[in-house]
């Protein structure tokens, strides 16, 4: 719905896939470029704000802790999710 809206909008264009017409390419408009580009950019400044504040050494960890994460879940079962038994 809401890339439907975008189209409606003239933010995006659709086009549909050679290989497969049921897919479609999605690609910006001159309008939604700058669309994008305005949100985009206020959230980079947010962004760098929060990092400033927590400090480099504390996104790092934050950082090592992701990773960790993800490695734990992924050994825990987490690559295949059908699997009844874990």
């Amino acid at each position: 719905m809401i890339l439907k809206d975008f189209e409606n909008k003239k933010l995006v264009e659709l086009f549909p896939m050679q290989g497969d017409k049921r897919n479609k390419r999605i690609q910006f408009t001159a309008a939604g470029r700058e669309y994008a580009d305005t949100i985009l950019s206020a959230l980079r400044k947010v962004e760098l704000a929060a990092i400033q504040k927590m400090g480099l050494e504390r996104m790092h960890r934050l950082s090592e802790d992701g990773a960790l994460f993800i490695k734990l879940f992924q050994e825990a079962g987490g690559k295949n999710t059908n699997d009844t038994n874990a």
